[in-house]
């Protein structure tokens, strides 16, 4: 899916500027670019999570049982990706 490739695309533009210089990614290298690749989800699951507590139905119930997992996933690799950790904590330090 799109958010893989867009992701898996920042991780390696992290990956070969870490090896390429000894200066850290900067924020506006960083951040943007992980608030563009994960909005998208955020706010249709921001939705999708709204609509599961208001109006809970067996139709959505199931729709969103079954991305949930997807959701998590994507999530997940975001929160344990080396490559963007690094470069967090690069500008951390800077």
């Amino acid at each position: 899916a799109k958010l893989d490739a867009d992701f898996a695309s920042l991780e390696e533009k992290l990956s070969s500027s870490a090896s390429a210089s000894a200066s850290a990614s900067d924020f506006d290298d960083v951040l943007p670019a992980v608030e563009r690749i994960q909005s998208p989800l955020g706010y249709v699951w921001g939705v999708a999570g709204h609509l599961n507590g208001v109006k809970n139905g067996d139709e959505l119930r199931e729709a969103y049982e079954k991305n949930q997992p997807g959701v998590v996933q994507a999530m997940t690799r975001f929160s344990q990706s080396r490559p963007l950790y690094d470069a967090l904590k690069g500008i951390e330090a800077s």
